[in-house]
């Protein structure tokens, strides 16, 4: 009768840790959905023809023909460079349509816009159309979709005077551009923001304690267990005696 008294506690035990554990689980998970999407990117640009500065004497240039008659049809460029552009989803979440924009230093002028996806399905929008007649150094896009894994490729010709600038990419969505080399490091940022966040941070030193008393009141509940097997050993009575007597 003693022991079954008892019996409740191994439950109560597993129950606070199995709890806890779940608390956590799901914080993380939350956490995680909450997140910025990641997407993933690169730049690279290659120079077409260039204007060589140390030799300011010697002058070159290629003369470029638009589509249309006009003052602004053809021009003479002495430099020309092509940002080759790839954007990747690697976040958890489809986006069905994801809008983003690349803006050109000033002086650089795009003129041209070439795209490329996996498939028929996948569409890449130019929402602020370019040629040469028409140059623009801001540059807005829809990919549709940017689902989970997907991959889409640009090819940006643009023109520019004195220096080569900087090609920046923006998104009015919740999402944070990576350049690829920080790829392999996501699963550990990823880990050290969730860490780092100060409501999971509490709560997981809230698990820690409940855990920990948890912890304790087993290890009690043993000992005060095993006192009380031995103590009512000792005072039981000894059993009666079946010899008959002669």
């Amino acid at each position: 009768m003693q022991n079954s008294q008892w019996q409740w506690v191994p439950w109560v035990v597993g129950l606070i840790g199995g709890g806890a554990m779940g608390a956590i689980i799901t914080a993380i998970v939350t956490k995680m959905r909450q997140e910025r999407q990641p997407v993933y990117s690169s730049v690279e640009i290659l120079d077409i023809f260039k204007r060589d500065l140390d030799f300011p004497s010697m002058e070159a240039h290629i003369t470029l023909a638009g589509d249309s008659a006009g003052p602004r049809a053809a021009r003479k460029v002495d430099n020309l460079s092509v940002a080759r552009i790839w954007l990747h989803n690697a976040g958890n979440q489809d986006i069905e349509n994801f809008k983003f924009g690349i803006t050109l230093d000033e002086k650089n002028e795009a003129i041209a816009v070439e795209s490329e996806s996996i498939d028929r399905h996948h569409l890449v929008n130019l929402l602020t159309p370019v040629s040469l007649e028409d140059r623009k150094a801001n540059l807005d896009f829809s990919l549709s979709p940017f689902n989970r894994g997907d991959s889409y490729w640009l090819n940006v010709k643009f023109i520019y005077e004195g220096t080569r600038g900087k090609v920046r990419l923006s998104s009015p969505h919740a999402t944070v551009f990576k350049v690829i080399e920080e790829r392999q490091n996501n699963t550990v940022e990823t880990i050290k923001n969730v860490i780092n966040d100060p409501e999971i941070a509490w709560l997981i030193t809230k698990v820690v304690v409940i855990i920990f008393l948890g912890t304790f009141m087993f290890v009690a509940y043993r000992g005060i267990r095993s006192k009380i097997e031995s103590m009512s050993k000792t005072s039981s009575p000894p059993a009666a005696s079946s010899t008959p007597s002669p």
